[in-house]
């Protein structure tokens, strides 16, 4: 009966929703589950195997895609949910880069979207 007034509470809650799982990823909120011991969410975040053995190289022309692709999948496995951009900035170290460049970034881009299709 009050289409817009249910989509605003709709709209509040998600950005509620949201602003409170941020703050559980830092570990500024601790997350209590009913009479269950309180914990803090950081202790359940899976931890990520060893690294891939990706060599350093001194371009991103010289990193094949299934080097990329191994290092998003290693990224990807503690579970936690990254967009593009958040796996760029993981990898972009990772891969013995100063700093994130136009040339890394299509690359990376394009093996985080050939690791989504094939998922």
């Amino acid at each position: 009966m009050r289409k817009e007034e249910e989509i605003q509470r709709a709209l509040k809650a998600f950005a509620e929703s949201v602003q409170f799982a941020d703050k559980l990823d830092r570990g500024a909120v601790q997350n209590h589950h009913g009479d269950s011991p309180k914990h803090t969410t950081t202790s359940a975040i899976p931890k990520r195997g060893p690294k891939p053995p990706v060599p350093v190289r001194t371009s991103i022309s010289e990193h094949h895609g299934s080097e990329l692709i191994e290092l998003i999948k290693w990224i990807a496995s503690d579970g936690q949910l990254r967009t593009d951009d958040q796996i760029i900035d993981e990898i972009v170290p990772v891969l013995g880069f100063g700093r994130r460049g136009a040339r890394i970034d299509r690359a990376v881009r394009s093996a985080i979207a050939l690791w989504r299709s094939q998922s």
